[in-house]
């Protein structure tokens, strides 16, 4: 009997690793999910990079000739140190469409510059002034996982991406003074980095709920 109890235990724990289904890493928990199929992302890519914020300094935006071209906010999905969804706005972000026919991006902050790479995956480069989501995304370094939720024409989008590059510009009063932090940073009162991302976009789901 004691044999037969120790059996249907075994059996017991067994079956959550045998029943479980097996997930990646960056899909939502639907089974119902609905990913745009790479015949639709040029055409899709084409719309989004319409919908970033320029990520400009506060020099370059001072400039006489600079045209500020967008100015949507966007909901950004990290994993907090408790294990619990970080999410928060980010209102200077750019998607960068690397098919073919993809306008040139260019991204200066300080010493560090980015450019559209033209080919492969496509990306989102979006700046973050010091707190969790940006903590967490700095922590994970690269291939950190995280998800941008943006609306276009009544449908929600999940950009799932992958983190490939990292840039912490770290506060000093003469680089501020001199615009070369972006218009979007909010930290100078309290010194903070402000934190550049590159990622390489995975896959985009669509979805017809907004979080």
């Amino acid at each position: 009997m004691k044999k037969l109890i120790a059996l249907v235990l075994v059996c017991m724990m067994a079956m959550p690793c045998v029943l479980a289904e097996t997930v990646d890493a960056y899909t939502g928990a639907s089974l119902t999910k609905s990913f745009v199929a790479e015949a639709d992302m040029a055409a899709l890519a084409a719309m989004l990079t319409t919908k970033g914020a320029d990520i400009a300094t506060t020099k370059e935006a001072s400039a006489p000739d600079y045209v500020k071209m967008y100015n949507a906010h966007v909901n950004i999905i990290t994993v907090n140190p408790d294990g619990c969804p970080g999410l928060s706005t980010i209102g200077y972000w750019r998607y960068v469409d690397n098919h073919e026919g993809g306008a040139d991006v260019k991204i200066t902050a300080g010493d560090w510059t980015y450019t559209r790479r033209g080919t492969g995956a496509d990306q989102v480069v979006f700046q973050l002034t010091d707190g969790q989501n940006a903590r967490n995304l700095a922590a994970a370094g690269i291939g950190g996982r995280s998800t941008i939720q943006v609306k276009i024409d009544g449908t929600t989008y999940l950009i799932h991406m992958n983190t490939v590059e990292v840039y912490e510009q770290k506060f000093t009063k003469e680089a501020y003074d001199a615009g070369e932090f972006a218009t979007g940073y909010s930290g100078a009162d309290r010194q903070a980095t402000s934190f550049y991302f590159v990622c390489d976009v995975l896959s985009i789901e669509q979805t017809k709920s907004i979080l």
